[in-house]
């Protein structure tokens, strides 16, 4: 069974660059009131609503409200990475204001799928 073993968010509400986030078997997250505890997890839901085909712009049609200090500029972007049968899959996504820039997927250090894309309005 595959499990996040590591994940990255830039730019999403007060989550300006996590850097990497190990994950195990079980994670608690624990820190003062507006540390990001509530937007890790949040990430993660949207994540999840994208990848089991959830329209993009009904999943990020909050974009203004979510990226860091509202700055329409920036890009938000997050990356996770498994293992996947004993090698370590890395998928990232970065979008900003209502379009999905980039999407990548990396199998061993090797790119398997790149795309610079512009889904949205």
């Amino acid at each position: 069974m595959s499990m996040l073993k590591r994940i990255r968010i830039k730019n999403y509400k007060n989550l300006r660059d996590t850097g990497d986030i190990e994950l195990g078997p079980i994670n608690l997250l624990v820190g003062p009131n507006a540390s990001g505890k509530t937007a890790l997890w949040e990430v993660m839901r949207r994540f999840n609503l994208f990848i089991r085909g959830e329209e993009y712009q009904k999943v990020w049609a909050d974009y203004v409200d979510v990226v860091s200090d509202q700055d329409q500029k920036r890009p938000i972007s997050f990356e996770f990475s498994t293992d996947l049968e004993g090698d370590n899959l890395v998928y990232s996504l970065t979008m900003s204001r209502l379009r999905l820039k980039e999407e990548k997927m990396v199998l061993n250090d090797e790119a398997v799928f790149h795309a610079d894309v512009e889904y949205g309005d």
